[in-house]
């Protein structure tokens, strides 16, 4: 059997790319299953939440505002989503930065210092006001609401309207899916040099265009270069009954972060137009 076994798998993964295991879960004894990775492209998806910041600190731009909370809230209660003043792996880097500039005994001066520390204050400030609005409970119905006055106000963006428009689809299609429920526990094996966890590559974060840029993303990048096997959604297909045809489909995990990515380029648009900076 371990043999005729270790032939299937052997085949699968050389021909069609899929991992063929021996499973078990709350409701299945062990049985053979498939499973499919959704390729993510080794892509970092850091959500910035100065845009938002600079967003609503302009009145005119309340709808747009309104809008952005709901889909963060989503986000962040519903695909679970981690966010940087949350203890994760993002705050983690923050946090050793904001240690590295204060043992910095030998750097560009004392004034120096004090100004990076106070910007790391206003990151945690906001950071921490932000986490609040997106706590309080998300409801599609409310949603509705404030897309409709998204789309009668005088901040009306199109594209920015159908990244909306799409985001409110996965919520109807998917009302709890977590991007967690994609990922079977026991899947995947400890890695030695560490496993490249979902925390890790999705998260909010503060800007792409601040001070900490350059030494932040060589942090990130420096630890996920080093780190093993990349965690990533799967489709699995259950051998506990007869298969007619490979079930491998993904729906949600596409559009998921297909739509993550058109929201940080319209984030990071803001982060980046000087007609939006203090």
């Amino acid at each position: 059997m371990n043999a005729c076994y270790q032939q299937i798998a052997d085949k699968l993964e050389r021909d069609k790319g899929i991992n063929c295991r021996i499973m078990q879960d709350d409701t299945r004894p062990a049985t053979l299953a498939t499973a499919k990775r959704f390729d993510t492209g080794y892509t970092i998806y850091y959500i910035p939440v100065n845009a938002i910041a600079r967003i609503m600190a302009t009145p005119d731009l309340k709808p747009l505002s309104d809008l952005l909370c709901l889909i963060c809230a989503y986000l962040y209660q519903v695909v679970k989503i981690d966010y940087y003043r949350d203890y994760c792996y993002v705050q983690s880097t923050y946090s050793t930065i904001e240690d590295w500039i204060n043992e910095d005994d030998e750097g560009e001066g004392e004034e120096y210092r004090d100004e990076q520390l106070r910007k790391l204050e206003l990151i945690k400030s906001f950071g921490d006001m932000f986490l609040a609005i997106i706590k309080k409970p998300f409801s599609a119905k409310n949603f509705r609401k404030v897309m409709v006055a998204y789309g009668q106000s005088f901040c009306y963006d199109t594209y920015f309207a159908n990244v909306a428009g799409e985001i409110e689809k996965l919520v109807i299609d998917y009302p709890k899916r977590s991007i967690y429920d994609s990922i079977p526990k026991g899947y995947y094996a400890f890695d030695e040099s560490g496993n490249i966890h979902i925390e890790q590559y999705l998260s909010f974060y503060w800007s792409a265009n601040d001070r900490f840029r350059e030494v932040f993303f060589d942090m990130v990048n420096n630890d996920l270069n080093e780190s093993g096997e990349q965690i990533e959604p799967l489709a699995l297909q259950w051998f506990d009954t007869p298969q007619q045809q490979e079930q491998h489909h993904f729906d949600y995990e596409p559009r998921l972060f297909a739509l993550i990515a058109e929201l940080i380029d319209f984030l990071t648009d803001y982060d980046y137009d000087s007609q939006h900076h203090e």
